[in-house]
C-alpha cells in the first residue's frame, strides 16, 4: 500500500511538472502569448504565420480585449465587432473589411480556424488604434491603444489598372428591337439597374486610381455583344453586370457567371469568387456562388472576365431593393471591393 502511494505521489509530481513546464494555453500550443494593454491575452487558439508570412490571431479574444463586442451571423457568413459607433464587418476567407462608410482589402484574407476567425495581427491592431510591438526574445506580442478612434486605413491601390465595366442591355438589337433587358413585377427594367451600379462603381474605381471603361452612358447607346467583348480585349479585366430573372418569383440571391468553354476558365473563375465575395458581403444576398454559363458577352473576350448577377429583378422583394439608392451603393461598393481584391491577392 504504502509502495502504491509512493508510486503514485511521483507520477503526480512528474504530471504537475509537465504542466508547470507546458502550461494548457494559447502560448503553449502557438509558442506566442499575446498582450493587451499589458493584460494577458488568455485564447483557445494559437497565433501562426499564414502562407504569405502574415500573423494571424483570433479575431474576438483581441476585439474583446479591446472592450469591443463580437457578434457571428450565420446566416450572412460574416463576423462583427462593434463598440459605440464603429462597426468593422469581415467574412472567412475574404480580405475585405467594411465600415459602414467604408471599405478596404486586407493584406491577407480572414482564416476560419478550430471555429475561430483568424485576422491579420497588423491590419486589426492598426484599425482599431492600437499600436504593435514583437518582443522576439519573450516571444510575446504587445498591443497597446494609442487613443487613437477606429478607422480602416487600408484603401484600395488600382493604379495601373484598366477596367471594362459593361451595364447589360440597354441597346437597339439588329432586328431594330430594343433590348431593355429582364422586367420586374412592378415594370423596373433591368437595363436602369444595371446602368446605376456601373456608373457608381466606375467612380468608386476611379478614386482609387483605376482606368474605367463603361460600355455605355445611358438608356439607349448600348454596344453590340461583339463590340462589347472587343472593348473588353483592350483591359485588365471585364465584368458585365446584369440583374437575374426566373419565371419562379421566390428566386432570389446572389451569383457571377463565368463562360463554360473558355480557355481562361480557370482565371475567369478566380476573377468571380472575389467579385462573388465582395458584392454578396455588401449586399447580403443570398450567395449562390460562381456559376459556368453560356454567355455571348464573355465567349470573345481574352482577358478574365465574369457577368455578375447582383439580384434577381422578377423576385418582388429584391426588385423593391433595386429602387433604393442604398442598394445601388453597396452592390458598387461590393463589386468595387472585390475588384480591388482579385488584383491584391
Amino acid at each position: 500500500m504504502k509502495r502504491k502511494s509512493i508510486a503514485f505521489l511521483l507520477m503526480l509530481s512528474l504530471f504537475c511538472g509537465f504542466l508547470f513546464l507546458f502550461p494548457i494555453t494559447a502560448q503553449a500550443v502557438g509558442g506566442v502569448g499575446i498582450y493587451v494593454n499589458g493584460e494577458k491575452v488568455q485564447t483557445d487558439t494559437a497565433t501562426y504565420v499564414n502562407g504569405t508570412g502574415h500573423t494571424m490571431v483570433p479575431l474576438r479574444f483581441v476585439a474583446e480585449a479591446l472592450g469591443y463586442f463580437c457578434h457571428w451571423d450565420a446566416r450572412q457568413n460574416q463576423c462583427q465587432i462593434q463598440k459605440d459607433d464603429f462597426t468593422l464587418q469581415m467574412r472567412p476567407n475574404s480580405k475585405l473589411a467594411k465600415t459602414e462608410e467604408k471599405s478596404a482589402v486586407m493584406p491577407a484574407a480572414c482564416e476560419l480556424k478550430n471555429d475561430r476567425i483568424m485576422i491579420p495581427l497588423r491590419f486589426v491592431a492598426e484599425t482599431l488604434g492600437c499600436s504593435v510591438t514583437w518582443l522576439e526574445q519573450y516571444n510575446r506580442i504587445l498591443i497597446e491603444w494609442n487613443g487613437q478612434k477606429p478607422q480602416l486605413t487600408s484603401e484600395l491601390d488600382l493604379s495601373g489598372k484598366t477596367i471594362v465595366l459593361d451595364p447589360g442591355h440597354g441597346y437597339w438589337n439588329p432586328q431594330g428591337l430594343y433590348d431593355p433587358g429582364a422586367v420586374g413585377p412592378t415594370g423596373l427594367q433591368e437595363q436602369k439597374v444595371n446602368l446605376a451600379i456601373a456608373k457608381r462603381a466606375a467612380v468608386l474605381l476611379q478614386e482609387s486610381g483605376a482606368t474605367v471603361i463603361v460600355t455605355r452612358e445611358n438608356a439607349e447607346d448600348g454596344m453590340s455583344l461583339a463590340a462589347r467583348a472587343a472593348q473588353a480585349n483592350t483591359a485588365d479585366i471585364f465584368v458585365s453586370i446584369h440583374c437575374n430573372a426566373n419565371d419562379n418569383s421566390a428566386y432570389q440571391g446572389t451569383a457571377t457567371y463565368c463562360h463554360s468553354d473558355s480557355v481562361r476558365l480557370k482565371a475567369d473563375l478566380e476573377l468571380a469568387s472575389y467579385i462573388q465575395d465582395g458584392v454578396v458581403a455588401s449586399l447580403g444576398r443570398k450567395d449562390l456562388g460562381e456559376i459556368k454559363g453560356w454567355f455571348n458577352v464573355l465567349r470573345h473576350c481574352k482577358v478574365p472576365a465574369c457577368l455578375l448577377e447582383v439580384a434577381f429583378i422578377s423576385n418582388p422583394t429584391e426588385e423593391k431593393l433595386m429602387k433604393e439608392t442604398t442598394f445601388i451603393e453597396n452592390a458598387a461598393v461590393g463589386l468595387t471591393n472585390g475588384i480591388g481584391a482579385y488584383f491584391a491577392r
